[in-house]
């Protein structure tokens, strides 16, 4: 029988709902056979889960450009690379537009635009970025960490066994971390070194 609201029962209830750290979020129950058939809950990253991972990845990348001796004029003329680029590709669109809406001339349109087009290939030749390779182990160790639950709602790691995770990563770890970012809605397809802004 359902507690009555405003009863000790009802509140109770919704306590237990309010503090159980699976009933919030989108969650899946996994078998591990690699890890002797051991049966998991991977939930869904929380909004902190998200914050403290896009942080790790940020210090990874600080991290790698200050390994890499990288300096602030460095990273400046690459800036100015990308801002280059990214003008060359906007006078590209902007002239298509332009000539499109001006020109019935299919012949010169295509003259003019195969000129923009090598002009846009030159400076994408001409911009060779500094590639930047963080080390995103502890930042994939961390969502684990976060998202591995045992059936009854218990966080199976803490965030002190990240370290010990990301050492010993493997494909079923990778295989329960991509369960816990599809359950979060983040794309397996998108690179988070990439993301990180390392491209």
């Amino acid at each position: 029988m359902a507690a009555k609201r405003g009863t000790p029962d009802a509140a109770s209830s919704i306590r237990a709902l309010a503090t159980d750290p699976l009933a919030p979020f989108k969650r899946e129950s996994v078998d591990v056979p690699e890890w002797n058939d051991a049966k998991l809950v991977v939930r869904q990253m929380t909004a902190g889960d998200w914050v403290d991972y896009r942080a790790e990845i940020d210090r990874a990348r600080r991290k790698a450009i200050k390994d890499s001796g990288i300096t602030s004029d460095d990273l400046a003329a690459e800036n100015e690379k990308l801002r280059v680029l990214a003008d060359a590709a906007v006078a590209l669109l902007e002239g298509l537009q332009d000539n499109v809406a001006d020109d019935s001339d299919v012949a010169a349109l295509k003259a003019r635009l195969a000129g923009r087009v090598t002009n846009l290939q030159h400076s994408v030749e001409s911009a060779t970025l500094i590639p930047i390779r963080p080390n995103i182990m502890p930042a994939t160790a961390l969502a684990l960490v976060r998202t591995l639950h045992s059936p009854d709602g218990q966080r199976v790691l803490t965030d002190q066994d990240v370290v010990h995770v990301a050492a010993s990563f493997s494909d079923v770890h990778g295989r329960l971390v991509d369960k816990a970012f599809e359950l979060s809605g983040i794309s397996q397809s998108v690179d988070p070194v990439e993301e990180a802004g390392n491209v």
